[in-house]
């Protein structure tokens, strides 16, 4: 009987002819339970069935909880998105404001992206100034906190803003079951990021 052992992101897979197990050292003999998923595939090669049995260490979140997770990404991308325009009111470097701009604009983006993902979920996306938005706010009101025309210090605040939503995106890209599309969209978004925070660092440096 065909068999061997085929390494993924989702663990060690042992394959039998026309069906498969999954676990670290033996594949199971009975149903699967709790922490026990199931993938089927067709191979038209061998006209067989083959079913893989996935063991992971938790359940796989509901369509539900992917979708509020993404709305806290939202919620966090709104703050962003008024940070930055906050931020390019508050500075009177032109190449600098030109920047920020930029910033928020694609950050307007990212929003558009998740609310599209967000309703293939089943999800309703959280709109902007919403009470639950407010209680997320990591960026600091420029307005009123910030002196004017403290460039570096405006830095220093988009940074720390940024450093929060990496974060959030690591414990999203950590989830097994996102669909690939979904996984591309976060990497590019936090990818973007950290390059935000890369040239922040380097602006807010050169105003010291």
């Amino acid at each position: 009987m065909a068999h061997g052992y085929v390494e993924g992101q989702l663990g060690r897979v042992f394959l039998v002819c026309g069906i498969g197990f999954a676990s670290q050292k033996h594949p199971p003999t009975h149903a699967p339970l709790v922490g026990w998923h199931i993938f089927r595939f067709y191979d038209p090669n061998s006209d067989l069935l083959f079913s893989l049995l996935i063991k992971t260490d938790k359940q796989m979140k509901s369509r539900q909880e992917l979708a509020s997770e993404l709305n806290d990404v939202l919620e966090r991308n709104y703050d962003a998105i008024n940070g930055y325009k906050d931020a390019a009111r508050d500075v009177e470097n032109d190449d600098l404001k030109a920047y920020l701009i930029k910033q928020a604009s694609e950050r307007t983006r990212f929003g558009r992206e998740i609310k599209e993902e967000i309703l293939l979920l089943g999800g309703t996306p959280t709109e902007e100034g919403s009470t639950l938005g407010l209680l997320h706010r990591t960026w600091m009101n420029f307005k009123t906190n910030l002196v004017h025309d403290n460039e570096d210090e405006v830095c220093e605040e988009c940074i720390r803003g940024e450093n929060a939503a990496v974060e959030e995106y690591n414990e999203l890209l950590k989830e097994t079951e996102i669909s690939p599309r979904l996984r591309a969209e976060l990497l590019e978004h936090k990818i973007k990021t950290l390059q935000a925070i890369a040239d922040l660092s380097l602006i807010r440096d050169a105003f010291k």
